[in-house]
């Protein structure tokens, strides 16, 4: 709970922030390079930070089936917060830097006074490609990239399953694939509708060999603002 928090804690801060940049002045002369020359060599024609909001339901297969012995479905669909920066290098390159935060749960009431928990928070890097062709019909751009991923499993359920998960929390690589849709509002602001799907496995037990499936697509819709 004190992660979900701080998650939207700086989603807050982060739309904040986009307000009071909107407010500024637009006179100031832009330097072409991230925080006006502070890093240089590394060219960022546009810089912006945003946040969005979106569902995800990963396709938890293996714990599904098990779950199914006590006539429980497991953790549905719910809310992921991600906070977000862009960097347009080019016309049609960007690099996008997201931190996101699920989490959701499920009972095995009236069978047994039991929950379970999911806990999901990734950091991650993607690369957006935006084709001149597709640009002229439509603002849409594509994406691959990967990032740190973190499952934490919690509730009196898992004494029930101590023979299948003995490891509650794990921390891995993992790949994603982006697609999306922008548009400009203002003449700083962003809005963006965008599909992540995501590609991951956990290993639940010491030995890696019980594996859980947390593949499955964020649609979500965020704002940015640029500096």
């Amino acid at each position: 709970m004190r992660a979900r928090r701080l998650f939207v804690l700086i989603f807050a801060c982060v739309l904040v922030l986009q307000a009071c940049v909107c407010m500024a002045d637009e006179g100031r002369v832009r330097h072409p390079y991230i925080l006006g020359g502070l890093l240089p060599g590394i060219g960022i024609e546009q810089a912006y930070i945003g946040a969005r909001l979106g569902s995800y339901k990963p396709d938890l297969h293996q714990l599904d089936v098990i779950l199914k012995q006590f006539n429980v479905s497991a953790p549905g669909a719910a809310t992921m917060i991600n906070v977000f920066a862009r960097f347009k290098s080019a016309p049609q390159l960007s690099y996008l830097v997201e931190a996101g935060y699920w989490e959701n749960e499920t009972s095995l009431k009236p069978l047994i006074d039991a929950d379970l928990g999911v806990t999901f928070t990734h950091i991650s890097l993607s690369f957006l490609y935006y084709p001149d062709l597709i640009q002229r019909i439509a603002p849409l751009y594509l994406g691959i990239g990967g990032g740190i991923y973190r499952l934490k499993l919690n509730g009196s359920a898992l004494t029930l399953l101590k023979e299948v998960v003995t490891k509650r929390e794990n921390t891995s690589l993992g790949g994603s694939f982006v697609m999306g849709l922008e548009y400009p509002i203002l003449e700083r602001g962003m809005v963006s509708i965008q599909a992540n799907h995501i590609f991951k496995n956990f290993a639940v037990d010491d030995e890696g060999k019980q594996q859980f499936s947390f593949d499955g697509t964020v649609v979500s819709i965020g704002t940015s603002v640029r500096f």
